[in-house]
């Protein structure tokens, strides 16, 4: 309690701008990024770090709900390397939803891949 009232005094002494309260409730992911496939041909990214993260600190990505139409293959961990293919014959779009952890926080996102 000491260090957010020392935290909320140095913020109005300094005049810098306003103090943003993060809630703690549970939010739904948000759609974070896009990717874009053709049919048969496996496609290789880069999970991006939710706002808050940063590449430097050490982190964990791990799949929650995997792609229908397609298999995704997490290749590092703590980087959010992955392949992605697309099954036979399909085409349309796909979703997969991730976590990132930091030991501290966890924050939730969806990608969504183009199947063309």
């Amino acid at each position: 309690m000491k260090k957010i009232i020392v935290f909320l005094l140095a913020v109005a002494i300094s005049g810098c701008g306003s103090v943003k309260v993060l809630s703690k409730t549970n939010k739904s992911p948000k759609l974070h990024d896009n990717y874009e496939a053709s049919q048969n041909k496996r496609i290789y990214g880069v999970l991006p770090l939710p706002f808050g993260f940063f590449e430097n600190e050490f982190v964990k990505f791990t799949i929650l709900k995997k792609p229908t139409k397609g298999e995704i293959n997490l290749l590092d961990d703590f980087k959010g390397f992955f392949h992605y293919i697309p099954k036979e014959g399909m085409s349309g779009y796909d979703y997969l939803v991730y976590k990132v952890s930091n030991g501290k926080k966890v924050e939730q996102k969806i990608i969504q891949i183009d199947i063309k």
